[in-house]
């Protein structure tokens, strides 16, 4: 069913109607008819399936307390609805939210929520090919204690194209009091498979607080394959 924001009539629509879908893009509104795929599966897909599972699972183990506690902490992160408007989330919506990337990576979850935490400023970032010979995303401002960093990267591409967020895989995640580095060569190479002389990598850099979960903007830099 689509989401409609109202007006004097309404003003904005979007979602799913029968067979057809309604979005919005430079041109205004408009609808378009729903194409329905398969099942999809990934690695990735069943990886973040396998872990929202989990984590609707704890949440169902949590006090009456907890969920109290997640409750109250909603106000302290705003998000935005399908039209960007602000809105507030639901204790459930930030326990899955918060406690994901720690789930994802392998830490255990928060079974309260953390205190929001400022986000690091990376500084200047850039990627290259280090001295010996391997993939090295870096970053000016060195992380403290509750800093990580989340690298992204895209397969081999033309040098005339830039950086697009949904083409790029997730590489590795940075933590470590001082570090201003991190080598990706092996799960570059595990993600796309080989190196190709004359193409282009773009490398995204995500700055996040480790114990909110919480992320900034992404940062981006690229670097050619000789």
């Amino acid at each position: 069913m689509p989401k409609v924001q109202l007006s004097a009539g309404f003003s904005n629509i979007k979602g799913i109607q029968g067979g057809s879908i309604w979005s919005e893009n430079g041109g205004g509104l408009y609808f378009r008819k729903r194409t329905k795929f398969n099942r999809k599966s990934s690695k990735a897909w069943n990886r973040t399936k396998s872990t929202m599972t989990y984590l609707s699972a704890q949440w169902r183990t949590l006090t009456q307390a907890q969920k109290d506690a997640w409750a109250a902490a909603t106000i302290n992160y705003p998000t935005t609805d399908a039209f960007g408007n602000p809105r507030t989330p639901s204790a459930y919506e930030l326990f899955i939210r918060l406690n994901f990337r720690f789930v994802d990576a392998g830490l255990p979850f928060n079974t309260l929520p953390p205190a929001p935490a400022p986000i690091l400023n990376l500084g200047a970032v850039s990627a290259g090919i280090n001295a010996v010979g391997l993939f090295e995303a870096t970053w000016t401002n060195p992380l403290g204690a509750t800093d990580g960093v989340l690298i992204t990267a895209s397969k081999p591409q033309s040098k005339g194209l830039g950086y697009r967020p949904g083409a790029t895989k997730s590489m590795v995640s940075a933590v470590g009091v001082g570090l201003t580095s991190a080598v990706f060569d092996q799960q570059w190479l595990d993600a796309y498979g080989v190196k190709i002389s004359s193409t282009r990598v773009w490398v995204g850099f995500k700055a996040c607080s480790i114990t909110s979960g919480d992320c900034g903007n992404v940062l981006t830099a690229f670097f050619d394959i000789p």
